[in-house]
């Protein structure tokens, strides 16, 4: 079993970029935090190779698909399908923050 504790230590150290907290059979565990404006990647899509699972705990994300944006925030789960093509930005004014899992299509 792994535990981790999602500090502010951790918040600094997954600030813009993917930190991976965990990788066992299959499964990938991820923290992320996005500033004010910061768009993941900075242009065009990124494209799930696997199965993807996102949980906002603070802050907006604007999620760009090819059919149009929505807007996540708190408490919100979303998955994505492997060969999803998509986008993240931080729309609001705080800090988001959010873990991600990637599990094998």
């Amino acid at each position: 079993m792994e535990s981790f504790e999602l500090d502010k230590t951790l918040w600094q150290k997954a600030l813009g970029t993917p930190l991976i907290l965990s990788q066992s059979g299959g499964l990938t565990s991820l923290a992320l935090a996005l500033p004010n404006g910061l768009r993941l990647p900075d242009d065009g899509f990124s494209v799930a190779s696997s199965l993807e699972v996102f949980l906002v705990l603070s802050g907006e994300i604007q999620l760009g698909l090819e059919d149009g944006e929505r807007t996540i925030g708190p408490g919100i789960l979303t998955v994505l399908q492997a060969g999803e093509k998509h986008y993240a930005r931080n729309a609001g004014s705080e800090l988001a923050k959010l873990v991600q899992f990637t599990l094998p299509a």
